[in-house]
């Protein structure tokens, strides 16, 4: 009854009448292997291995990794799977996980030139509704999700938190360190170039009034001076999570995100 996680330790009450008794069992921590043959594969296997059914999807390229990386907050918004397509045709292992699942809806990430029309017509085959979210290009795509998870994110049962994740645009790996976090607590990731904040982030930032911001990465990834204007849209500072490296800054956001004594950080 009312398990709970801590850290490597599992707390459970054995008995939920009044005299009930609290138990603590802990294990050591083994890691597990969740693979497919290829890139699509793996994602349906990782959706398999969470989620029981799933009447909501979140789709976005295999091809490149800024759309799939910028939707992970919309995905965890949703408690929905993020699965992976290729341009032209929905992988037979996606389209059998969406089965399984008992999909009826799939938010498709991305312009035509990411997921094109034969997706979206197998979709259709399926008897799966879809909604595209898009831009002109990857910075656009990542702020148009904004509205999307502030409407789920905003409801009488959720709290929309007025954050947002801040990662370089061109390459991948801070926004995959911080991916994780962004999908556990529903919160937008953001892209931004080295030396400067695109103009549609900077109105996303104002139109939803967010306020507070995580840089991350140090600054070959986000100049100081873009991390000095992302703080004067927000009104504060924006925090830095960041390392010497780009392994040092996914161990930077793993402390942040989850401190060792075990709480989760709300950011």
């Amino acid at each position: 009854m009312a398990p709970d996680v801590y850290g490597h330790a599992v707390a459970y009450i054995l008995d939920p009448g009044l005299d009930s008794d609290i138990a603590l069992a802990t294990a050591a921590l083994e890691p597990q292997r969740i693979s497919g043959a290829n890139r699509y594969e793996t994602p349906a296997k990782i959706s398999a291995n969470r989620f029981i059914k799933s009447g909501t999807a979140v789709l976005a390229t295999g091809v490149g990794f800024a759309d799939a990386l910028a939707a992970s907050g919309l995905a965890g918004a949703l408690e929905s799977p993020l699965l992976l397509s290729a341009q032209n045709d929905l992988p037979a292992p996606i389209s059998a996980e969406l089965e399984r699942l008992d999909t009826t809806f799939v938010f498709v990430i991305g312009g035509e030139a990411a997921i094109g029309t034969a997706v979206t017509d197998e979709l259709d085959d399926m008897g799966i509704s879809w909604q595209r979210i898009a831009g002109s290009d990857r910075y656009e795509t990542a702020a148009r999700i904004v509205p999307f998870l502030v409407d789920i994110m905003g409801n009488e049962n959720r709290w929309w938190r007025r954050d947002a994740f801040f990662v370089r645009g061109d390459d991948f790996a801070d926004a995959l360190a911080i991916a994780p976090h962004a999908y556990a607590i529903g919160v937008p990731v953001l892209l931004v170039r080295k030396d400067s904040v695109p103009a549609v982030t900077a109105q996303t930032v104002a139109n939803f009034n967010i306020n507070d911001g995580y840089v991350i990465g140090g600054t070959a990834a986000i100049s100081a001076p873009t991390a000095e204007d992302i703080g004067d849209l927000l009104g504060d500072a924006a925090v830095r999570w960041w390392g010497a490296n780009r392994y040092a800054t996914a161990i930077e956001c793993a402390r942040q995100a989850c401190p060792a004594d075990g709480s989760t950080t709300t950011v």
